[in-house]
């Protein structure tokens, strides 16, 4: 009988209660990591729904903290944290990765896999680019309200099929055994217009592109972004700016997460979206003005929000 994997979700917030209840979909019962013990007891009192088409999905796992989970114990670890945290979620896990083990970094934004692979020096890191809207809905309570194909690349593992046949199973992902940077910075360059704008704003997805002046501006922000992967070698596999309205249509009635950071005064992460567009774009002489303007109007909103929370 073939020895089932250990895994761990760390970070059960909107998207690692996605990812954990699709693994439970699979008969797959992960680890759920949390950073403070406050949060394991609450948890452990109230327990994760997400919702699926009004169905309600309990997520199973053994509740844990960094210190609860074994050294060197496990197979993978699926790293489901703000951007910003994601460097200090690894060094807390590397201890506990096994030799050989896998790393799958679902942060938006670019840094969080660099990261990763500079930190993890026993494991392999992988993007898993998560492409659903998950809204919070009250505590610890989640609703999907829209999904597209997601990707992440095919690893050699005797256990990996099964993974992603539990992935599969809520949100469906694509094995690209090409190259998926590509697709990294496609979702880049629609959270680099539909994240800011709808946190500035203060505004559902969908208006980015109903409004005329704001859509305007989503299009300039977008191929900002395109022009920099360009800077980089990478060609974007399909148009981004026909991407951006698809996404922003098909989660219309979804806030965006950066907007929910925002009215739960939490920082966001703009400095891993536009913020990283910006750096990147200057180091190459692309003229990112629009992801700065963008950039800086959030920063102001982030320190105004953690000071008055």
């Amino acid at each position: 009988m073939k020895e089932k994997p250990v895994i761990a979700v760390v970070g059960v917030g909107a998207v690692g209660s996605l990812i954990a209840a699709s693994l439970n979909e699979a008969s797959i019962v992960p680890y759920l990591v949390f950073k403070r013990p406050e949060d394991v007891v609450e948890v452990k009192n109230v327990g994760i729904n997400i919702y699926v088409k009004d169905s309600p999905h309990p997520v199973k796992g053994i509740i844990s903290t960094y210190e609860d989970l074994r050294d060197s114990s496990l197979d993978i670890a699926i790293v489901c944290t703000k951007a910003y945290d994601a460097p200090a979620a690894l060094y807390k896990i590397r201890r506990k990765m096994k030799e050989g083990s896998l790393a799958i970094m679902c942060q938006n934004g670019l840094g969080s896999l660099e990261a990763a692979k500079r930190i993890l020096l026993r494991s392999k890191a992988i993007p898993l680019i998560v492409n659903c809207g998950v809204r919070a809905e009250g505590e610890r309570t989640y609703r999907l309200v829209g999904c597209s194909r997601s990707f992440i690349p095919y690893v050699q593992m005797s256990y990996y099929d099964d993974l992603l046949r539990g992935l599969n199973i809520l949100s469906p992902v694509k094995i690209r055994e090409d190259e998926v940077e590509p697709y990294r910075w496609l979702k880049l360059a629609v959270n680099a217009a539909i994240n800011p704008i709808t946190a500035i704003n203060m505004i559902s997805n969908s208006e980015v592109v109903e409004d005329p002046y704001l859509r305007i501006l989503a299009f300039d922000a977008v191929k900002e972004v395109e022009k920099v992967a360009e800077a980089y070698g990478i060609r974007l596999p399909i148009n981004p700016v026909e991407e951006m309205v698809r996404v922003a249509k098909s989660t219309g009635k979804n806030i965006s997460s950066m907007l929910q950071d925002l009215l739960n005064g939490r920082r966001t992460e703009i400095d891993f979206i536009n913020g990283v567009i910006v750096a990147r774009g200057l180091l190459k002489g692309v003229d990112v003005s629009v992801n700065k303007a963008l950039w800086l109007m959030v920063k102001h909103l982030d320190q105004s929000v953690l000071r008055y929370a």
